[in-house]
């Protein structure tokens, strides 16, 4: 029974120039068994046994029926004569290599002649230097050339032609108005173009990235009549035809719909006559008038602000700290003049009175129990707060104590003393025994006297 398959490839296998090769083979295990296969290469000339490799080791294990593909390499030094040469590859196996082994048919392949060495050839050392030194110089002139696009003519384009050959070059440009001539037949036309302020010639190269200057011919603007138009409208327009704008307030008016509209329109004090052209950068003041605003119930900044934006001069503000209520302060509560009937020119100031944060009481609520009530009344009012009376169910008797009725003692207040409290507060209660007081001043004394007046 045999005991090994071997496959070899049928054509004769040339190596290559290097005289190298690697020829396959299919070796299977035709035993039912597991063996441990040893490979070898026979060669036909025994001078050829060391050109050969087995790769991947020369034993191998083999399951029964497994199939391997093998590779002998062959490497044929300059010693080995060229031409055609044989061998085949033997398996067998390693615990019977004489019953159990396999041969295939032979191999033939070709082992190219020798090529002698080539002769060194005779290189010119000088060429390097040479070589490098118009490499560095003609890589500086391409970089100069694409970093240093050259100027074109743009007198002789139009704005957007000019601005597209800048753009392709890689260069920035501005655009200056030229109006040195009015009404001019090169309107819209290139008249000169510069670099850095200085004339820029065709043909001359610049960095890229450098802005050229483009100065066109642009005839003055025409001065349009804006007296009854609101300033805003007016400013912009103005400003933009490139004019120096300054806007006075002359006047208060009252109508609503007169507010902020121009009144005159003036150039050095001289009003400016419709259709009139002027030259980019001349100053041109416009009169204008504004209504007073309603500001009361705004805060003090939104008040400034609204009459800033309307041209009227910073407020007088007059402060009150007398009023508790938080939210009441920074707030307007009065103003002058009233955003009615409108004052004449030159009236005045505006002036807007504020309320403030009152001051804390020092050592907070006084106490003011034992008291007589109109003394009382008199010490509250000295650290700026005010009260109000209450009624007991009951009345005091007896005579007057130390001239004091004995019903105008203060027998209860609230808030209770100490209690912390602002300046201007009126929700004080004191609470007395008798009918409804009236304090009133004698004129020889500066004592506050209280007499007990009965309610019906």
């Amino acid at each position: 029974m045999p005991t090994f398959d071997i496959t070899r490839p049928r054509d004769i296998i040339p190596l290559s120039v290097d005289r190298k090769g690697s020829i396959p083979f299919t070796v299977t295990n035709l035993t039912p068994n597991l063996i441990k296969a040893r490979l070898e290469v026979v060669p036909l000339a025994p001078a050829d046994r060391g050109i050969f490799t087995i790769e991947g080791g020369a034993e191998r294990n083999m399951q029964h029926g497994e199939a391997l593909n093998i590779r002998v390499l062959v490497a044929a030094p300059e010693g080995i004569p060229s031409g055609s040469h044989k061998f085949w590859l033997k398996v067998a196996d390693v615990d019977s290599p004489d019953d159990r082994y396999g041969e295939s048919q032979s191999v033939e392949f070709v082992i190219p002649d020798s090529k002698p060495p080539s002769p060194p050839l005779s290189f010119k050392w000088w060429l390097i230097p040479v070589g490098l030194l118009l490499l560095i110089v003609a890589g500086g002139a391409f970089w100069y050339l694409s970093t240093h696009p050259k100027l074109e003519d743009y007198t002789k384009m139009s704005v957007d032609d000019a601005k597209l050959s800048l753009r392709q070059s890689g260069l920035d440009f501005k655009i200056q108005p030229n109006t040195t001539e009015v009404n001019t037949s090169d309107n819209d036309k290139i008249v000169a173009q510069q670099v850095d302020g200085k004339p820029a010639e065709a043909g001359h190269r610049v960095k890229s990235g450098t802005a050229v200057t483009l100065e066109v011919a642009e005839a003055s603007p025409v001065i349009a009549d804006f007296r009854g138009k609101k300033v805003d409208d007016a400013e912009f327009d103005l400003k933009s035809k490139g004019m120096k704008v300054t806007v006075v307030t002359t006047r208060i008016v009252l109508p609503a719909e007169q507010d902020q509209l121009v009144v005159e329109q003036t150039i050095n004090g001289m009003p400016t006559p419709t259709g009139l052209r002027v030259k980019r950068g001349t100053e041109i003041t416009l009169e204008t008038q504004a209504a007073m605003p309603r500001l009361v119930g705004h805060t003090l900044s939104e008040a400034k602000s609204q009459l800033s934006s309307k041209g009227f001069p910073e407020p007088q503000v007059i402060t009150n700290n007398t009023n508790p209520d938080a939210s009441t302060w920074d707030k307007v509560f009065q103003q002058e003049p009233d955003p009615g009937p409108p004052p004449k020119p030159g009236n005045g100031t505006v002036q807007l009175w504020v309320n403030v944060k009152p001051d804390p009481v020092p050592g907070g609520m006084p106490n003011m129990v034992t008291k007589e009530y109109c003394q009382a009344l008199r010490e509250l009012s000295a650290a700026g707060l005010s009260a109000r009376e209450d009624l007991m169910n009951f009345s005091a008797t007896g005579p007057p104590v130390n001239g004091v009725n004995p019903n105008a003692i203060v027998r209860h207040q609230e808030p209770p003393p100490t209690t912390p409290i602002l300046k201007g507060a009126s929700g004080v209660v004191l609470t007395h025994s008798g009918g409804p007081i009236r304090c009133m001043r004698r004129f020889e004394s500066d004592r506050i006297f209280a007499t007990t007046r009965r309610g019906r």
